[in-house]
């Protein structure tokens, strides 16, 4: 009969074998290019209708890899926000400054993809980055025209209960 490997011994074993498995993919993770701050920031409930809008990250990027195919932003109601694509702060911060403004109150997406690429060859995560915010809402009147009226009564003469 044969003794099984004492417990440690095949705790050890499997440490190693994790670690050698891992290891590759602990390193493709430790040279990504990582945002580090956007503006406005994320469910930001009011942002200026004329914002714009910044990400910055932990290294400075390669100009070229920043394109309105690489970076954009998309208003729910006034669609893509074409405009302006700047890179600032050493190659750190891109910036998009839209031609348009917003419409009050829309929820806007910002998307960075994957193609956007660091100076040191690292590039954004496997999937791109996104995230979202809202402009401000305009103020309203709270006057409202009466447009059509119907009943919901099946019978016109008798009242609901």
């Amino acid at each position: 009969m044969h003794k099984l490997p004492v417990p440690s011994v095949v705790l050890s074993l499997l440490l190693i074998t994790t670690g050698l498995f891992l290891s590759p993919l602990l390193q493709a993770q430790a040279g990504q290019l990582q945002v580090v701050g956007i503006s406005p920031t994320s469910n930001f409930l009011t942002a200026p209708v004329n914002t714009s809008i910044s990400v910055n990250l932990d290294e400075a990027v390669i100009p070229a890899t920043v394109t309105s195919n690489s970076f954009w932003a998309f208003g729910r109601w006034s669609g893509p926000a074409e405009g302006v694509i700047s890179i600032v702060n050493g190659g750190q911060t891109i910036r998009l400054t839209p031609n348009n403004p917003f419409s009050a109150g829309e929820q806007v997406m910002v998307i960075l993809s994957e193609s956007i690429t660091a100076l040191t060859g690292s590039s954004i995560q496997s999937g791109g980055y996104s995230f979202l915010f809202w402009t401000k809402a305009g103020p309203a009147t709270l006057e409202f025209t009466e447009i059509a009226e119907w009943s919901t009564r099946t019978n016109p003469n008798v009242s609901t209960r």
